[in-house]
C-alpha cells in the first residue's frame, strides 16, 4: 500500500480524520483509483451527517443535525435510520424527528415531528412517502408513513403485539414483561406493494410483511397464526425483484418470494476457515443496480470477510476472505495518520475486512464498506483497498447516493 496525495487525506471537520488514504498496488504497481459518481453519505452518534466522494472519499459537505435537535437520538441501537430517494434526498430518523436533507448540498429542507412513544428508524422510500418501523414502549412494532410532499405523518399501525401479559387493567401488554421487537431494517418489495420489517434482538427474528395499500399486516402462509414470517431472517433485508433477499444472522443468505416465502438459500462462502472455523455474522447486504449481484459483510468482532454472489444462481467469490480464528476488528481506536488499515492475515493471503454497512457505487465497480471507526472504498470486482478514512466520532449508518 502506499499514500495517496496529500489532498485526499484532507480531515473532515469534527468527524473524519485522515487515516491511511491509500492505492492499492497491482502486480505491476499502483493503478489509478477508477472513475467513480455518487456519494457516500455518512451519520455519527453526535447527529453530524456528512458526504464523501464515492471515488476518494474527498469530504464534500456536513450539517450537524445535532445542533439542531438536542432531544433527538442518533443510532441508540443496531438498525438503519438512512434512507434516501431518487431525487437524491436523505432521510434520518432520529426520534422524535425526520430530517430531510439535500444530497448534494447538505441543507436541512425539514425536520418532520414524528409520533411519540416509538423508537422510530429504518426508513425506506416508497413511491411519494417513507415508511418508518419501530418498537412502541410496549415492544411492539408500528409502521408511519409520511407524504413527501406534504413532509405530514398520514398513517400509523401496529404490526404485531409486543407480547408478554396485558397490564392490569388494560388491554395494552404491561412494558415490563412485553417481548421487544427491535427493528433492524425494512424493505419494499412486490413492485411497491408491500414492506419488509426484518427484526435482531436477542430472542426476537424474521420479518414481518406489511401491505402498503391498507397499512395492515399481510399473514404468511409458512408461518403459524400471529408467527412472525421466515423465521430464518435475522438482520438486513434488501428488495430483489418481486421479492427479497435477506441476511440469516449466519452465512447464508435467503430469496424470498413476494409472499415472504423462503425460496433458496445462497451460501456466501463466509462460513469461516480451519478446523473448527471462526464464529461469524452477517447481517448486512446490498445488492447492485442490475440486480445481478449481491454483496455480503462479515461483521466486525467475528470473522469479518467480504463476498459477492451472484442472483439468483448462487454462485459465491470471496473478495476478503474472512478471519480463520479469533476475531476481526475494525480498525485502530484512535485515528492516526499512516496507521494500517487491517492487521496483517494469514501468509499469501489477502487482509480481511469487516463493517457494519457495505454499499454500491453507482455503476457497480466500487463497493463501499463502513464500520463504527471507519469509511474505505473497495473494488468491487477485486476486493483491492482502494481508499480510507477514519472516524473522530463513531458511526452509525450510511447510504450511497447518486
Amino acid at each position: 500500500m502506499r499514500s495517496c496525495r496529500t489532498v485526499l487525506c484532507v480531515a473532515l471537520a469534527l468527524m473524519l480524520v485522515a487515516s491511511g488514504c491509500t492505492r492499492s498496488r497491482g502486480a505491476g504497481g499502483g493503478f489509478p483509483l477508477p472513475a467513480v459518481d455518487g456519494s457516500v453519505v455518512v451519520l455519527d452518534s453526535a447527529g453530524v451527517l456528512a458526504a464523501l466522494a464515492a471515488r476518494d472519499l474527498h469530504p464534500q459537505w456536513r450539517v450537524d443535525l445535532g445542533a439542531r435537535a438536542r432531544g433527538a437520538r442518533f443510532g441508540s441501537t443496531a438498525r438503519h435510520v438512512l434512507a434516501v430517494d431518487e431525487h437524491g434526498r436523505v432521510y434520518v430518523a432520529a426520534p422524535p424527528w425526520l430530517f430531510v436533507v439535500d444530497g448534494g448540498t447538505g441543507l436541512v429542507r425539514a425536520a418532520v415531528e414524528l409520533p411519540s412513544g416509538v423508537d422510530w428508524g429504518a426508513p425506506t422510500v416508497v413511491a411519494n412517502g417513507v415508511y418508518l418501523a419501530g418498537p412502541d414502549r410496549f415492544g411492539a412494532p408500528r409502521v408511519a408513513v409520511l407524504n413527501i410532499a406534504s413532509h405530514q405523518i398520514t398513517g400509523t399501525a401496529m404490526v404485531r403485539p409486543g407480547g408478554g401479559r396485558p397490564g392490569r387493567g388494560s388491554a395494552a401488554p404491561d412494558a415490563a414483561t412485553a417481548r421487544v421487537w427491535p427493528v433492524y431494517a425494512t424493505a419494499a418489495f412486490a413492485n411497491g406493494a408491500r414492506l419488509a420489517v426484518s427484526y435482531h434482538g436477542t430472542d426476537t427474528g424474521g420479518i414481518d410483511v406489511v401491505d402498503l395499500g391498507e397499512l395492515e399486516t399481510v399473514h404468511c402462509a409458512s408461518s403459524l397464526p400471529g408467527a412472525e414470517c421466515s423465521t430464518q431472517v435475522h438482520g438486513d433485508v434488501v428488495g430483489y425483484g418481486s421479492g427479497m433477499v435477506a441476511t440469516t444472522g449466519l452465512a447464508g443468505l435467503l430469496l424470498l418470494d413476494s409472499r415472504g416465502q423462503v425460496t433458496r438459500v445462497l451460501d456466501t462462502g463466509l462460513g469461516g476457515t480451519g478446523s473448527s472455523g471462526a464464529a461469524q455474522r452477517v447481517t448486512e447486504i446490498a445488492v447492485d443496480e442490475t440486480g445481478r449481484m449481491v454483496y455480503a459483510l462479515g461483521s466486525c468482532g467475528y470473522a469479518g470477510g467480504l463476498a459477492s454472489i451472484t442472483l439468483p444462481g448462487g454462485r459465491s467469490r470471496l473478495l476478503r476472505a474472512p478471519v480463520a480464528s479469533g476475531s476481526v476488528s475494525g480498525g485502530p481506536v484512535e485515528p492516526a495518520l499512516g496507521a494500517p488499515m487491517f492487521r496483517a492475515g494469514p501468509a499469501g493471503a489477502s487482509t480481511s475486512i469487516c463493517g457494519d454497512r457495505v454499499l454500491v457505487a453507482p455503476g457497480g465497480s466500487v463497493l463501499a464498506v463502513v464500520n463504527t471507526r471507519q469509511v474505505q472504498t473497495i473494488g468491487a470486482g477485486t476486493g483491492a483497498a482502494l481508499a480510507s478514512r477514519a472516524a473522530a466520532v463513531p458511526l452509525t449508518d450510511a447510504v450511497m447516493i447518486p
